[in-house]
């Protein structure tokens, strides 16, 4: 569920409502304290590499120091604390607790507060004020701010942030490069560029080292790969 963000009201020529929500509340503590998690996760994991132990994101720089090899420890610490200032929304900032702290150890808040609202025009507007988002007092507009991309958007961020903590590690570099090696970049019909395996039998030759050759090899080529060998990338 998810509720949109318009033009401010004017609070002085409407009539309010609110609705409780527990359901919505009670999904949304779950993403709480699950994106949380998923960075704890994603901390044990990282310090692992290095024989060392960290339950905490905030302080995987700090279990980082120090560590070997150096240069990968140091990329990653550059990595961390740039998400730390990213991710404040959900890591928190300094003294000021996240919405996950609050909820875990403070008080149960929801999102927002469900509130209805009734224009002397007659248009009737719903949309979430206040709550552990702090969200402000809005018309609904289809178009505008939503709870719902609001927390779809911080999975993207997590996604992206573990691409690229992964990314970091010699032995993921180099995998992808041999993966790269294998793939054909080209163009279909629309004209977008996509990354495909190239099953053609001139690319299987060529990795195969047998461009050029022998006619007994050739012979052994075909009774091995023929079942497989697509038409080349660029054929019709």
């Amino acid at each position: 569920m998810a509720y949109a963000q318009g033009p401010p009201i004017d609070m002085r020529a409407v009539t309010t409502a609110a609705i409780p929500a527990p359901k919505l509340t009670a999904e949304y503590h779950a993403f709480l304290f699950d994106i949380r998690r998923c960075f704890e996760y994603l901390s044990r994991a990282v310090v692992s590499y290095f024989k060392r132990s960290s339950g905490s994101f905030r302080k995987l720089p700090k279990a980082l120091n120090g560590a070997e090899p150096v240069v990968v420890a140091q990329a990653l610490t550059i990595r961390v604390e740039a998400t730390i200032v990213d991710f404040e929304d959900v890591l928190g900032k300094g003294d000021a607790r996240a919405p996950r702290d609050r909820v875990g150890h403070t008080s149960p808040e929801p999102p927002g507060h469900v509130n209805l609202h009734f224009s002397p025009d007659g248009v009737i507007s719903m949309n979430l004020v206040g709550g552990a988002e702090d969200f402000e007092i809005r018309g609904l507009q289809p178009e505008g701010f939503q709870l719902g991309p609001l927390l779809l958007d911080r999975i993207f961020r997590f996604e992206r942030l573990m691409y690229e903590l992964l990314s970091e590690f010699p032995m993921i570099r180099e995998a992808a490069q041999a993966a790269l090696e294998n793939i054909s970049r080209w163009r279909d019909a629309t004209g977008e560029l996509k990354l495909v395996p190239n099953t053609s039998a001139e690319a299987i030759r060529e990795r195969a080292g047998l461009l050029d050759p022998t006619p007994g090899q050739a012979k052994a080529f075909w009774h091995e790969n023929e079942p497989h060998v697509l038409p080349a990338d660029h054929a019709p």
